[in-house]
């Protein structure tokens, strides 16, 4: 968590692959289901980025509200 903290504080993009990963603050996880990605979005954590995320990306991404723990 403390790394994730340093990312936040200097605007790097976070990406995980679990779903567990959001809720520490991580941006983005790329889950596999049935064979398929999915794209997992933390809107709390990209709306406090300094990235502009595409609204492509975003009509396409399950949004989850993970915040801090």
């Amino acid at each position: 968590e403390p790394i994730l903290a340093t990312a936040r504080a200097t605007g790097i993009l976070t990406m995980g692959n679990d779903r567990e990963f959001l809720p520490l603050s991580g941006m983005v996880a790329l889950i596999v289901e049935n064979r398929r990605v999915v794209v997992e979005v933390n809107s709390l954590a990209i709306k406090h980025s300094v990235w502009v995320f595409s609204s492509h990306l975003l009509e396409i991404a399950r949004l989850t509200s993970g915040g801090d723990r």
